[in-house]
């Protein structure tokens, strides 16, 4: 039996089990999902029917199954996989015996011995992604803030309340041997910096041009902390991967953007909160927005992350000098974003060849764009 038909079964069974209902039939109704196409995983979309005892009903899930992933030779050996499936069978569930809010994540219902995972498909319940070319505009980002600042408190809350299995929880780049760190960046992080640079020759002033050449030489260890706990400032359990294409929104009749949820956990680790704000910032908000409407953007993820850490009686509170430090601290971080991951998140394929050739005029914009409000506000 291949994967795909044992993970099916595994939902099938799973699903009558819990519900005592009976499943008539199922198909996979896409073949791959283009729009929700992960880098580690592929993911099809499974549709069954079912009897319920009184009529024929019908539910979607998706099904990422980490063999069919177009570079799973890259990334089976990590611990991506077990990562994910720790966070939705073991932290997520208690998370949400402390929250009383609405789920920030699709339901949760079974994995395999190969890593495969069965979650719910969001869509059902009119949830969707923004175009990762239009990016987010302002009730955007505030939606996605909000959502990210309750995960923040509400990992604070978790860690002070359970242990952590430092073993799945550790990045996955985290503990690497010289040998494995330096053939990573030779084989990928180089490879798309040097690319990225190429790009740059011809979008910036010489002496920022010098300091993009310089941080080539630091890629690594500049990597390496951001994925270390902070030892002068607040912690939490963050997202990792808080980008546009992990990110679902669902909106009212007439188009106004209600609540968001968030996918794929398999870069979480624990650290600073303004890692993830600096990543989702430059990977998925509109530049013109963060530019303008920056305060108002930290001002709302500051309150809602103080206000639900307030609810569970923390004394601690994350303040806006706090953030401002912490951004300075990883500075640097803005360029590992601007420079490698844009390329994964804008290219059109998860085939590595084409993220490293990634060079559309959307994509060339958005690091143009950043690399002047770098240059220009003096940040690094």
């Amino acid at each position: 039996m291949d994967e795909t038909t044992f993970v099916i079964k595994t939902f099938v069974q799973t699903f009558e089990k819990e519900n005592k209902v009976v499943v008539k039939k199922h198909e996979i109704e896409d073949q791959m999902i283009k729009t929700e196409r992960n880098f580690c995983s592929g993911i099809l979309r499974l549709k069954i029917e079912y009897d319920d005892g009184t009529q024929n009903l019908y539910k979607k899930v998706l099904l990422k199954i980490p063999i069919l992933g177009v570079n799973y030779d890259m990334t089976k050996d990590s611990n991506v996989y077990d990562k994910e499936i720790y966070i939705y069978q073991v932290v997520l569930p208690r998370m949400y015996k402390f929250w009383s809010g609405k789920r920030l994540t699709p339901k949760f219902y079974a994995a395999t011995a190969l890593k495969s995972l069965i979650l719910e498909d969001l869509s059902e319940s009119g949830f969707k992604m923004v175009d990762k070319k239009t990016r987010l505009d302002l009730e955007h980002s505030k939606i996605a803030l909000r959502s990210l600042a309750q995960f923040h408190a509400l990992s604070l809350k978790y860690l002070q309340t359970y242990d952590i299995d430092e073993a799945k929880m550790n990045h996955s780049l985290s503990n690497l041997t010289d040998l494995e760190a330096q053939n990573i960046q030779e084989l990928i992080l180089f490879p798309l910096y040097d690319s990225f640079l190429k790009i740059s020759s011809t979008l910036v002033s010489k002496n920022m041009y010098k300091i993009l050449e310089e941080y080539k030489n630091h890629i690594h260890k500049e990597t390496q902390l951001t994925m270390n706990i902070n030892k002068n400032g607040m912690n939490v359990m963050r997202h990792g991967d808080y980008s546009i294409g992990n990110i679902l929104f669902r909106y009212d009749t007439e188009g106004r953007v209600l609540e968001s949820k968030m996918i794929d956990f398999q870069l979480t680790s624990i650290s600073s909160p303004s890692i993830d704000l600096i990543y989702f910032f430059v990977s998925s908000v509109q530049t013109n927005v963060y530019e303008k409407y920056r305060n108002q953007l930290f001002d709302i993820y500051l309150n809602v992350l103080n206000d639900t850490l307030s609810s569970y009686k923390f004394n601690q509170k994350y303040t806006k000098n706090d953030l401002t430090n912490d951004m300075k601290t990883y500075k640097k971080y803005y360029l590992f974003v601007i420079g490698i991951t844009l390329k994964f998140i804008m290219s059109d394929s998860s085939q590595f060849s084409d993220v490293l050739n990634t060079k559309s005029k959307e994509y060339v914009l958005v690091v143009q764009e950043w690399l002047n409000y770098l240059d220009r506000e003096d940040l690094l």
